[in-house]
């Protein structure tokens, strides 16, 4: 017997996958009210995320953006289907451009590899569709705590021929070889790695646990490296690919770290409501700092912090 889980999250895919463009955003606005109203984990995550990141904005515009960002979080969930099921048909039709795409060709045709760039903002898994479908590709992978999600995940970043690689020793150094031989590796660069994999690094102005191994690989490789992000707007999606300081390959991990969010910090910045609030970014602290994200919250606190 299947797993129930495995069958409702299936169900759920082949539903969302199918509905309507605008059917679908309005769903998504039903989900979003349902997490605003019953002031879930995500709700209260995203609001101090925000106090803390955007002080410049005033309570009202900071709840309005709350919304929005919660509005994307379920939107996303529901073009899981439409990314990872299905004909790819049905998201090119709502590919409405492609900007930039000479950086990344430009870094493919060097040869040695290019280290892709995807915060957790818009649709990343229409663009690793987009990108896989133009080459090799190999994804560093974390599995998802749910396994029937960790299989669909799996399987639908698979599909156009995508491999993936864990988190772990055997992991990199399929990565490395990967980047040796000309591929792109698909990396989110703004989840707190494990504690020997990071070093603290302002991103909006607070001190954030990020990763170091974008800074390792590019060093071991002489790779390219590109910045990737998939934008959504009313009626589709817009793919762009910008050049990424080159100071995120710096000897000094500090430096590469705090270079590595101040690109991320630049493309969030543009479109806000569509980065992934709900994640607690700041759970790991510096020694001696307190916490942010408890239930007796100290006011937002800036580069001291």
């Amino acid at each position: 017997m299947r797993d129930p889980q495995a069958l409702l999250l299936t169900a759920w895919l082949a539903l969302t996958g199918a509905l309507p463009w605008r059917v679908r955003r309005v769903f998504a606005w039903l989900i979003a009210a349902v997490l605003w109203v019953f002031d879930t984990r995500s709700a209260r995550t995203t609001r101090r995320n925000l106090e803390l990141c955007l002080p410049e904005l005033d309570e009202r515009e900071r709840l309005r953006l709350a919304r929005r960002s919660l509005w994307h979080t379920a939107l996303l969930a529901c073009e899981l289907g439409l990314a990872w099921r299905g004909p790819a048909a049905r998201w090119q039709r709502r590919l409405l451009a492609v900007e930039g795409l000479e950086h990344l060709e430009r870094a493919q045709a060097a040869g040695k590899g290019v280290l892709m760039l995807v915060p957790h903002f818009g649709n990343w898994e229409v663009l690793g569709q987009f990108v896989a479908a133009r080459g090799p590709v190999i994804a560093l992978y974390r599995e998802a705590r749910q396994s029937a999600l960790a299989a669909a995940a799996f399987a639908g970043r698979a599909r156009t021929g995508a491999r993936l690689a864990p988190t772990t020793r055997a992991g990199v150094a399929q990565l490395l070889r990967s980047l040796h031989a000309g591929e792109t590796l698909f990396i989110l660069p703004d989840q707190q790695p494990d504690e020997s994999g990071g070093v603290f690094a302002e991103f909006f102005g607070i001190a954030a646990f990020t990763p170091t191994i974008v800074a390792a690989l590019l060093r071991r490789t002489g790779s390219g490296c590109v910045l990737g992000a998939c934008e959504r707007r009313r009626d589709g999606f817009v793919i762009r690919f910008e050049r990424v300081d080159p100071a995120v390959a710096d000897p000094d991990p500090v430096c590469a770290a705090t270079a590595l969010n101040a690109a991320i910090e630049a493309l969030v910045r543009r479109a806000p409501e569509q980065y992934q609030w709900e994640y607690r970014r700041f759970a790991r602290r510096p020694p001696g700092a307190p916490k942010l994200y408890s239930r007796s919250q100290p006011p937002a606190l800036r580069s001291s912090a």
